[in-house]
């Protein structure tokens, strides 16, 4: 097997159906797991001081 890029990335329910739309026209063999976040902390989200 060869080794293949992953991306893990946060979106909003709108961009996740556009990325899935995205996968099925571009790569049929992408792998695309999803869950909801309970929470979400760092840059540009929940602040660590608020802890």
């Amino acid at each position: 097997k060869q080794p293949r890029p992953v991306l893990i990335t946060l979106l909003e329910p709108r961009q996740a159906i556009s990325l899935k739309r995205f996968l099925a026209e571009n790569d049929p063999n992408a792998f695309m797991s999803m869950t909801d976040a309970a929470e979400v902390l760092g840059k540009g989200f929940k602040s660590w001081k608020s802890l």
